[in-house]
């Protein structure tokens, strides 16, 4: 059907409501002058679907597109590290007015990942554990925007990101899921003059919100990511199991909505 016709069913219906006419006018594409009503409620469908997920998360939720192997800008990433995850911005998603504006200030500026929301770096090792997944990166730029919009709007991405990891680990038939303590990242080269108090909240706090434990390990294990990085060993890390943290917060869809 047209879209324009589709606006003057949404105006009737539901009167002159700014956010479900901007929903039309963006769906697919503003360019796309007609739409496929299987489309649309697809996309509903998932987004209602992903809504229980995201309030498990305490997130009020957001649109976004899960990566797998990103590729890096602006950082040279180590040859072992064979995890790599990240939630982007997708323009033909949904994102509100006041957003969509501040996002067209905040990506002419170099980032680490191009319309990166956040990402998530790690190692696959075999420990005395089992298979272990450890997140050795977990870092964002749209936390450190200048834009409230921007930060408000992605509010809770770690969590979000998080979810969709333990189900690529699950899927992969990992035992363990593991994050360095603060403490230990701080030792490393990447934060050489001093790390970001901001650091400790999506190490720690997000670790303590999915009820990892804080775990010594045997072996150690480096926790450097940076390319020309000293070793930085580690032995105390924050981990959890990969069934029952699926169980607990299955991750939302990357849906339009």
């Amino acid at each position: 059907f047209w879209r324009n016709d589709l606006l003057s069913w949404v105006t009737v219906s539901f009167g002159a409501r700014r956010y479900v006419d901007d929903i039309v006018r963006q769906f697919g594409g503003a360019r796309r002058l007609k739409l496929r009503s299987s489309e649309l409620a697809n996309s509903i469908t998932s987004t209602m679907r992903s809504r229980k997920a995201f309030k498990a998360l305490q997130c009020r939720g957001f649109s976004f597109s899960f990566l797998r192997q990103p590729k890096m800008a602006n950082c040279f990433v180590r040859g072992k590290i064979d995890l790599r995850f990240a939630l982007a911005i997708d323009r033909s998603l949904y994102y509100p007015p006041r957003v969509r504006t501040a996002l067209d200030i905040h990506e002419r500026r170099p980032r680490h990942l191009q319309r990166g929301i956040g990402w998530a770096l790690g190692r696959r090792i075999q420990t005395e554990l089992g298979t272990v997944w450890f997140i050795l990166n977990l870092q964002s730029d749209v936390a450190s925007s200048a834009s409230s919009q921007i930060r408000g709007h992605f509010r809770g991405w770690q969590r979000v990101l998080m979810s969709s990891v333990f189900d690529e680990a699950r899927k992969a038939s990992a035992d363990l899921i593991a994050l360095p303590t603060a403490h230990c990242l701080a030792r490393s080269s990447m934060w050489s003059d001093g790390m970001p108090q901001m650091m400790f909240h999506i190490y720690d706090d997000t670790s303590k919100f999915f009820g990892l434990k804080r775990l010594r390990m045997r072996q150690s294990v480096d926790i450097e990511t940076v390319l020309f990085g000293d070793s930085t060993p580690a032995s105390t890390f924050w981990m959890g199991a990969v069934n029952s943290l699926c169980r607990k917060y299955p991750a939302p869809f990357a849906t339009w909505l």
